[in-house]
C-alpha cells in the first residue's frame, strides 16, 4: 500500500497518519514542530522523528505500517537516551524509553503484543 501526503495547516505532511496526528495535537493543544532536525546515528544513518512536542519535549514517530524497520528509531533511542512516543493508527500510542537492546527487538515485541491483544481493552 502506497503511502499519500496529506496538507494540514498548510503543511505537508508525508502521510495521512501524520496529518492526523497533528490534527489531535492541536485539539489537544500541544505545541508541536513537525520534522525538524535529522540527528546523524553512529552507523552513518540519519533519523528524523516527525515530530517533537515542545512543551512536553518529547519526540514522536508515526508508525503506520508495523512492518516497517525500526531499527532506526531504536538507534536514535539508545543513543539519545530520550524517549520516544510512538503513534500508531487509530489514536493508539505507546511511550518506548532506553533498553539495552540494539536490534530493537523490544519495539516488535511491544507492537506484537499490543496487537494480538482484546481489540476492547484499548
Amino acid at each position: 500500500m502506497k503511502v499519500m501526503p496529506a496538507i494540514y495547516q498548510g503543511i505537508r505532511f508525508r502521510s495521512k497518519l501524520e496529518a492526523d496526528w497533528a490534527r489531535y495535537f492541536d485539539f489537544c493543544e500541544l505545541a508541536w514542530s513537525y520534522e525538524t532536525d535529522a540527528y546523524a546515528l553512529s552507523n552513518g544513518a540519519h533519523y528524523l522523528p516527525d515530530f517533537f512536542l515542545n512543551d512536553l519535549k518529547i519526540f514522536v514517530e508515526c508508525r503506520g505500517n508495523l512492518k516497517r524497520s525500526l531499527k532506526k528509531s531504536a538507534l536514535f533511542l539508545k543513543e539519545s537516551a530520550q524517549p520516544l512516543l510512538m503513534a500508531l493508527p487509530e489514536g493508539r500510542f505507546f511511550l518506548a524509553t532506553l533498553v539495552d537492546d540494539e536490534t530493537g527487538s523490544y519495539y516488535r515485541g511491544f507492537l506484537e503484543a499490543l496487537f494480538a491483544s482484546d481489540e476492547d481493552a484499548f
